[in-house]
C-alpha cells in the first residue's frame, strides 16, 4: 500500500506553521482523538467533548510523545519539532506541562473554548475533567486564532498510514478523530477540501521514517551505519595500521575501541619511541577513512594548557573565541557521528586545568559543557579521546601526575617497547638478524611515508633526496657486513640489561637506521660513522642506571671512527654520584 512522500508532508507542515496555534494542533486534536476512541459515531463524541473528559498535562504529553517527539532533537531537552512555530520550533519536555497548560488556563478562566471541572470523588469525578464549549471553534476565531485545515491535520497526523490516495486519508481522519462536532467545521476546522497541488504529489512505497523527517525539519543529522559488526571493523583497522608499516601489539586496537564503547577515554603512556603518537595517528587515520569520518582533531598540550585554551574564552568586546576541540567536536552539524580526538602529550599540564570540564561530562546524563558565550553543547557520545603521555616517573621534571578521577575516566594502556620484546623472543645467535631486519622495515616503512607524499603530488623540497637514499636499501644485505654486525653489537649493548630495555626503542632504532640509509651505500667507513654519530646524538642522551650501562655502550663502540667522541660524553656522565649516571639533558 502507497505512504504519503515527505514533500507532501513538509507542505503540510509549512501550511501549520503559518496558521496553525498549539491550542488547536495539540489541546484540541488530543481531545477530539480521546473523545472519538470509544464513541460510534460524532454525536456520541460531541457529548463527551461537553460532558468533559478527565484529562491534564499528562494526555497531551503523551500526545506530543506520539506524535511530534522525533529522534535526533538538535537539543536532548526540547524533544518536540512544535510544526506550528517558525521560531525556536523544538520544545522542551515540559511544554505540555507549562505552555500549553497556561494556554489551557487562560482560555477556562476567560470562559472561553474549555470548561474546567475540578475532581470531586464524591461526584465521582476522580481527576479533573476538560471540556469544550459549545462555542469552541467561533471562541478561537474571536480570540485570533487562524482556521486550521482538516487536510493539513490529517497529512501530519497520518504520515505514516496505508492509503490509497488522498481521500483515503481524509476519511481516516474523520474516523479516529471525529472533528466534525460542535462548531467546529463551519469555524476553526474547515473542511475545504484538499488542494489541487496537493494531488500532484506520487505516493511512495515505503513511509517516512522518523529520522529522515527530522532531518528534514532542520533537526540533527543522523549518524552513518557502521559497515558490519565490531570485530570485522577491528580486523579491517587491524589490516590497515600494519598496511602503513606500524607494528601495533596484538590485540590493541580492540582494547582501545572497547574503552571508547564503554565511555572511557584512552590514555596510552610509555617511554618515548614505543609508538603511542604513531599508533594513535594511524588509527585515528584509519578509523577517519575506512568509517567515513571527519578528520581526527589533533591537540598538542602545553604545560600552560587551561579550559581557554581548549574550549574558548570571551574576547574583551564579548564575541566568543572557540578553541578547536569547541568547534569540531562540540559545536558540530553532525554530533552523532563519531569524532577522534588526540591529545598529544596529555600529561604536559595539569588535567583538570584545561579537561575537567569533559572529565564531569562523561559521567553526566546530559553530558553537557558550557562555552565561554553562556551556552551549553552536549559533548557526543562517540567522541572518542585518545591521549598520549610519558611517565611522571620517568620525568617528574616536565610531567604532571594523573589525578585519581581522571584515571577513573580513563582506560590507561602502556604501550609496549616492541623493540626489547622481540630482542628477547629469539635466541641469542638470532639476534643479529632480527635486528637487522627490524632496521631495515623503519628504512623500508619510511620509504614508503615519502613516497606517498610524492605520490599525492605533496613532496617537499628535499624528498627527492630522501627517496634517492632510501631506496638504495631494500634488504639486509644492503648493507655492509661490518654495519651490520656493529649495529647488532650496539643494540645488544643497550637491550641486555634492565634499565636499556626500558628505554630503547623501536623510535630509536628508527633513528639510528635512518642515520645509516642516508649514507652512501658504496661508503662502509660512511654507513660505520654514521652509525657512531647517532650514537652520540640519539642514545647517550638517554642513557641511564649504573656506571656499568656507559661502559656496555663503549665497548660495543670501541674501535670504530668517532668512537673517541662518545667516550668522552660517556665519562661527563660518570662524573656524578657514585655508580649512578649523570643525564647530559
Amino acid at each position: 500500500m502507497p505512504y504519503l512522500p515527505l514533500p507532501l508532508i513538509l507542505k503540510a507542515a509549512e501550511r501549520l506553521q503559518a496558521e496553525a496555534h498549539p491550542l488547536i494542533v495539540v489541546t484540541l486534536s488530543a481531545m477530539l482523538r480521546t473523545a472519538a476512541k470509544d464513541s460510534a459515531d460524532a454525536e456520541g463524541a460531541a457529548k463527551k467533548l461537553l460532558d468533559g473528559l478527565p484529562w491534564g498535562g499528562s494526555e497531551e504529553k503523551a500526545f506530543l510523545d506520539a506524535h511530534f517527539r522525533l529522534p535526533g532533537a538538535p537539543d536532548t531537552d526540547a524533544p518536540y519539532r512544535a510544526i506550528w512555530k517558525s521560531e525556536s520550533p523544538w520544545v522542551k519536555e515540559r511544554y505540555a506541562e507549562t505552555s500549553i497548560q497556561r494556554i489551557r488556563k487562560g482560555c477556562y478562566e476567560r470562559g472561553k473554548v474549555l470548561r474546567q471541572q475540578k475532581k470531586n470523588p464524591l461526584a465521582n469525578r476522580p481527576r479533573d475533567e476538560w471540556a469544550l464549549t459549545v462555542t469552541a471553534g467561533q471562541d478561537m476565531l474571536d480570540q485570533g486564532y487562524e482556521p486550521t485545515p482538516l487536510i493539513d491535520l490529517a497529512i501530519w497526523f497520518g504520515r505514516n498510514v496505508e492509503i490509497a490516495d488522498l481521500d483515503e486519508l481524509a476519511a481516516w481522519f474523520r474516523a479516529e478523530f471525529r472533528p466534525d462536532v460542535l462548531d467546529l467545521p463551519g469555524t476553526i476546522l474547515p473542511d475545504n477540501g484538499i488542494p489541487t497541488a496537493y494531488w500532484d504529489y506520487s505516493l511512495t512505497d515505503q513511509p517516512v521514517t522518523d529520522a529522515e523527517l527530522t532531518a528534514a525539519l532542520g533537526g540533527t543529522e543522523q549518524a552513518g551505519q557502521l559497515p558490519g559488526p565490531i570485530d570485522g571493523i577491528i580486523a579491517e583497522l587491524d589490516a590497515r595500521i600494519a598496511k602503513s608499516g606500524f607494528a601495533a601489539p596484538t590485540g590493541l586496537v580492540r582494547r582501545v575501541l572497547t574503552a571508547w564503547l564503554r565511555g572511557d577515554m584512552v590514555v596510552l603512556i610509555g617511554q618515548p619511541g614505543t609508538g603511542k603518537t604513531t599508533f594513535a595517528s594511524n588509527l585515528a587515520e584509519a578509523m577517519s577513512k575506512y568509517l567515513k569520518l571527519p578528520a581526527p582533531v589533533l591537540i598538542p598540550i602545553r604545560s600552560d594548557f587551561d579550559e581557554a585554551e581548549f574550549l574558548g574564552y570571551q574576547q574583551l568586546d564579548g564575541t566568543p573565541q572557540l578553541r578547536e576541540f569547541a568547534t569540531e567536536i562540540l559545536d558540530t552539524e553532525r554530533p552523532l557521528d563519531a569524532r577522534v580526538v588526540i591529545l598529544e602529550e596529555f600529561n604536559l599540564a595539569t588535567i583538570e586545568s584545561y579537561l575537567a570540564s569533559v572529565l564531569i561530562a562523561t559521567q553526566e546524563p546530559k553530558r553537557r559543557i558550557r562555552l565561554p558565550d553562556g551556552t551549553h553543547r552536549a559533548l557526543p557520545v562517540d567522541a572518542f579521546i585518545l591521549a598520549t603521555c610519558n611517565s611522571y616517573l620517568d620525568e617528574p621534571e616536565t610531567r604532571t601526575r594523573i589525578s585519581a578521577p581522571a584515571k577513573r575516566r580513563a582506560t590507561v594502556i602502556t604501550m609496549p617497547n616492541v623493540l626489547a620484546d622481540r630482542f628477547e623472543a629469539v635466541d641469542e645467535s638470532d639476534r643479529e638478524a632480527e635486528i637487522v631486519s627490524l632496521a631495515v622495515d623503519q628504512i623500508r616503512t619510511e620509504h614508503r611515508r615519502v613516497q606517498q607524499r610524492v605520490d599525492s603530488g605533496l613532496a617537499s623540497m628535499f624528498d627527492g633526496a630522501r627517496l634517492a637514499q632510501l631506496a638504495t636499501v631494500e634488504t639486509s644485505d644492503s648493507l655492509s657486513p661490518q654495519t651490520r654486525s656493529a649495529l647488532a653489537t650496539i643494540c645488544a649493548a643497550i637491550l641486555g640489561s634492565p634499565e636499556g630495555r626500558s628505554w630503547f626503542t623501536m623510535g630509536l632504532l628508527r633513528d639510528l637506521a635512518l642515520a645509516i640509509a642516508y649514507e652512501d651505500r658504496g661508503d662502509e667507513e660512511s654507513e660505520l660513522r654514521a652509525l657512531v654519530d647517532a650514537v652520540a646524538d640519539k642514545l647517550v642522551p638517554q642513557l641511564r642506571g649504573p656506571h656499568a650501562r656507559a661502559d656496555e655502550l663503549a665497548a660495543a663502540v670501541a674501535g670504530l671512527t668517532g668512537a673517541e667522541h662518545v667516550g668522552r660524553l660517556l665519562d661527563r656522565m660518570k662524573d656524578g654520584a657514585p655508580e649512578e649516571l649523570l643525564p647530559l639533558l
